[in-house]
């Protein structure tokens, strides 16, 4: 076992704070928003999220792929240029958050929930609010600003994420992170992991295999991994690492 302790050092943390909304202080009029497809034979389900939170949830025995929420404007005029659409393209059923053109981005937003089988993989792309997916299969996400949490993936996750805090944790596959800026938490994932992170705070613990950490700046905290660990860039912030099972390579500060 290698124990490696390394002193913080005397930086703060780069932390980013997005609300759950990047428009609510406009939102003065709401209209309910519902779309739904039977699953018949698709393997992947896609979502595609602009302005407003979204929450997705992998549940068993559905046949279908299930999306409600609730259409926000500053006009009651705007309403009608926001829908929620449900199709087929192909092996691949679709759920999309779609905006008239010409509606101000910070007049309008959807604020939605997708029910969709746990077995289908999911492809996610998410422009800006508050995000939670849970209990899926393997999962593809580009997250542009907003938080953002993912737990229980039965199957390898794959995330670029721009701006916003991000929480991962139970993956039962490999985990392969791009992360801009905000704090970035990862917790039990049994396959390997891949970090590339720009700024912020970084706190993994409880890791399967081997874990490879590239990073700009901010803090790193580490424990328990049961593979190899490799630091291939440190960049500022203090650095801590604790109950590596395997091979520990570090480079030096300068």
């Amino acid at each position: 076992m290698n124990i490696y302790k390394f002193v913080p050092l005397a930086l703060p943390f780069l932390l980013s704070a997005c609300g759950a909304s990047a428009f609510a202080g406009a939102c003065l009029h709401e209209a309910p928003r519902d779309a739904g497809i039977a699953v018949d034979g698709a393997t992947k389900v896609q979502v595609i999220a602009g302005a407003g939170s979204l929450n997705i949830v992998g549940k068993p025995g559905m046949s279908a792929v299930q999306a409600h929420g609730t259409a926000c404007a500053a006009k009651k005029s705007q309403l009608d240029g926001i829908r929620l659409i449900a199709e087929r393209r192909g092996d691949t059923l679709w759920i999309e958050s779609v905006f008239e053109k010409g509606l101000s981005l910070g007049n309008r937003g959807l604020n939605f929930t997708v029910e969709l089988p746990e077995s289908l993989p999911l492809v996610v792309k998410d422009g800006s609010g508050a995000l939670k997916i849970s209990n899926v299969a393997a999962l593809r996400l580009h997250d542009g600003s907003g938080a953002a949490t993912i737990s229980g993936v039965h199957g390898d996750l794959t995330v670029d994420d721009g701006s916003g805090g991000l929480d991962i944790s139970d993956v039962h596959g490999s985990a392969r992170i791009e992360d801009g800026s905000g704090a970035l938490t990862v917790r039990k994932v049994e396959g390997p992991v891949d970090i590339e992170d720009g700024s912020g705070s970084i706190d993994i613990d409880h890791l399967s295999a081997d874990l490879i950490v590239r990073d700009g700046s901010g803090s790193i905290r580490i424990s328990d991994v049961e593979g190899d660990l490799t630091i291939s860039e440190a960049g500022s912030g203090g650095l801590s690492v604790d109950n590596v099972a395997g091979r520990v390579d570090i480079p030096k500060k300068r």
